[in-house]
């Protein structure tokens, strides 16, 4: 991690705004000052950004400031991308420790606000979560440690940008806080028995960072007897991180491998990658833990099992990517070329792990690639479209897309030749691009899907789904109450849009940090 995120701060420097920074005796003669009132030289630059030396926290955010970037984006995304590769994430960017004093006003102040209902910025969670974590004997009530927990877990999954970033982060500490991990894990698995909730997948995935017990058994709970497929997929998702850093034992492993073996087969799980996931899954198995099934389909050679196979690697098409992008950056920087760029392409659409390519989306999104990358990949999709793949930009664009990207998205959405999955993925994606779509397209959109009276054509459904996700993360009220009081919407429907009916004023207000700026209805 330490090498991407020196590549992080070289790219923003390099292709950032001000040509005057790519000289980096000028921008080390100007690095001292507000974040970073310490001397600064361009060895020193030149050691960070080559990952000779660890950056800190405080040059981080001086990177931030000297660059006219949004607070919290480089931060906020070293952090997540440190939280994932990482087993116990060190101090890559750990925050100035407390005075040893009692705890500051501040501080004081949040706890109240978490644990009222007064609206609390992301990155005042990464301020208080940070303060915990380095003060792990600072005293709550129990209640107070779930409401907090329950609280920050809602805000994280309708949050967007570096605002969820930022959450994600704060939240992940408590899955490690002594006295807050098991207030956390039980607000993730009470939410996760919540059927019409949005993103299980993401509320049972973050039980992948903790190693208490407590998390493998949630886990493995949602494995065995799911509350519906995203709670399942969330579960598959967090195996790979469990099994790859020993959180399970021997016999929760074998449970594992078992459940993995007869997914295999199974043709009815609505993700696509649900049985690539579950080969990873099989091959990550200490053999002596596997059980007798999954023994017979290693034997067998998992390409055969009847999974479906990986989505092939194009390096050509990785290569014209990588290479429209930079082709379209503000200048030409002499005697630099980027290597991490296709790798880190290559990874967004072919790496079997859907968490992977996120991370890998979420670090190319901090940089100025954003942008002209999104361009790029949706040109070479359009170009050679296959469904597979075009899943897979769009669940990109969720983390580079802007404005530019949400007509395409609603034309897949209308377009009646769309296959649903690519139509559903196409809504959803709707909720994180930037602009607003109009009247008139969530009129026809939910028309357009929504079943006859008396159909057992259920394609439209998944479509609808993605529809409550966007119209919920816009902060469409009006339309979400419709959707749930509608005799014409099946209950899948009705009963996420209920959901987001029930969340309250002050969290649907606080969390989304819009692209746009562009605040809730």
């Amino acid at each position: 991690m330490a090498h991407r995120t020196a590549w992080l701060l070289r790219v923003n420097r390099l292709y950032g705004r001000a040509d005057e920074w790519t000289r980096g005796y000028a921008f080390a003669r100007a690095f001292p000052g507000g974040s970073w009132p310490l001397p600064a030289d361009p060895s020193r630059v030149s050691r960070w950004e080559t990952a000779r030396t660890d950056v800190p926290y405080g040059a981080v955010v001086r990177y931030e400031e000297l660059l006219g970037l949004a607070p919290g984006l480089l931060t906020s995304a070293i952090d997540t991308v440190n939280r994932y590769v990482t087993p116990a994430p060190g101090p890559l960017l750990s925050r100035p420790g407390p005075d040893g004093g009692p705890p500051g006003q501040r501080t004081a102040d949040l706890l109240d606000a978490v644990t009222s209902r007064t609206v609390v910025a992301a990155a005042d969670w990464d301020d208080l979560t940070a303060t915990l974590t380095a003060r792990p004997g600072l005293w709550l009530r129990p209640g107070d440690w779930y409401t907090l927990c329950e609280r920050l877990l809602t805000e994280t999954v309708i949050s967007d940008g570096t605002g969820w970033k930022q959450r994600f982060e704060a939240f992940s500490r408590l899955l490690h806080h002594p006295a807050a991990q098991r207030h956390a894990i039980a607000a993730c698995a009470d939410a996760a028995h919540v059927p019409d909730a949005q993103a299980l997948v993401e509320t049972v995935c973050l039980l992948d960072t903790s190693a208490h017990a407590d998390a493998a058994h949630h886990v493995l709970a949602q494995l065995r007897d799911p509350v519906n497929d995203d709670a399942f997929h969330g579960a598959l998702l967090a195996c790979v991180r469990k099994l790859a850093h020993g959180h399970f034992t021997p016999e929760q492993a074998g449970a594992v491998s078992a459940v993995c073996a007869d997914l295999l087969h199974d043709t009815s799980v609505r993700y696509d990658d649900a049985r690539a996931l579950a080969a990873v899954l099989l091959g990550s198995v200490a053999p002596e833990d596997l059980v007798p099934s999954a023994h017979a389909a290693l034997r067998r050679g998992l390409p055969g099992t009847g999974g479906p196979p990986p989505v092939p690697a194009d390096p050509w098409l990785v290569r014209r990517v990588a290479d429209a992008t930079v082709a379209a950056l503000p200048r030409e920087i002499p005697r630099f070329e980027d290597a991490v760029l296709p790798v880190l392409v290559r990874e967004v659409l072919y790496a079997p792990v859907s968490d992977v390519r996120m991370h890998a989306a979420l670090l190319l999104a901090a940089t100025p690639y954003r942008a002209p990358l999104a361009r790029a990949l949706k040109t070479e999709v359009v170009r050679s479209p296959g469904t597979r793949l075009l899943l897979r930009l769009l669940t990109a664009l969720r983390n580079l897309g802007a404005d530019t990207e949400r007509p395409w998205a609603e034309r897949l959405v209308l377009h009646p030749l769309t296959p649903a999955p690519v139509a559903g993925a196409a809504a959803q994606a709707l909720g994180h691009l930037g602009g607003r779509s109009d009247d008139t397209f969530w009129t026809a959109a939910i028309a357009r899907h929504t079943p006859l009276p008396g159909s057992t054509n259920r394609a439209g459904v998944h479509v609808l789904r993605g529809l409550v996700y966007a119209l919920g993360m816009s902060g469409d009220t009006v339309r979400l109450a419709g959707l749930a009081g509608s005799r014409a919407q099946p209950d899948e429907v009705r009963a996420p849009a209920r959901w987001w009916g029930r969340v309250p004023a002050h969290l649907r207000f606080g969390a989304p940090d819009r692209p746009d700026g562009c605040p809730p209805d």
